[in-house]
């Protein structure tokens, strides 16, 4: 990471690696119980393959973009803009979600519950953090 990043930038990229990570070892070791705290039971073989491969393959991805720009190899600006595409896709799913299969907040998991507020914090946050970075001399 460059000097000029901001403390904000910076919290908001380790939280990412951090997040990331701890998805990608969950998904990749022990994906069923990750799974279940989501209410979603993998009966086969295929179903465990798709989320050790979707999860823990994607937030690992995730999380080394971010890790690159944190250690500056690529810019701070960069890994902001795909923690927000990533975070914004995740969160436009769930609200979407909402409308489509219904806003009874509190049928939702605990999980997902933690999860959307979540979600539409770190979203806000990284938001910030990009506007910061026309404003890093």
């Amino acid at each position: 990471m460059t000097q000029s990043s901001t403390v904000l930038q910076k919290i908001v990229l380790i939280v990412g690696i951090v997040a990331g990570l701890y998805i990608a070892m969950r998904a990749t070791l022990s994906p069923a119980a990750m799974m279940a705290n989501l209410d979603i039971t993998l009966n086969s073989i295929s179903a465990l393959n798709e989320v050790r491969g979707q999860y823990g393959g994607f937030f690992l991805a995730f999380s080394l973009v971010l890790g690159m720009s944190l250690f500056g190899k690529l810019s701070t600006k960069v890994g902001l803009i795909v923690f927000l595409m990533t975070i914004g896709g995740v969160l436009f799913g769930r609200l979407l979600s909402l409308v489509l299969d219904g806003f009874a907040f509190g049928s939702y998991t605990p999980a997902i519950q933690g999860f959307m507020l979540i979600d539409l914090i770190m979203f806000v946050l990284v938001g910030l953090a990009i506007r910061q970075c026309g404003q890093v001399q």
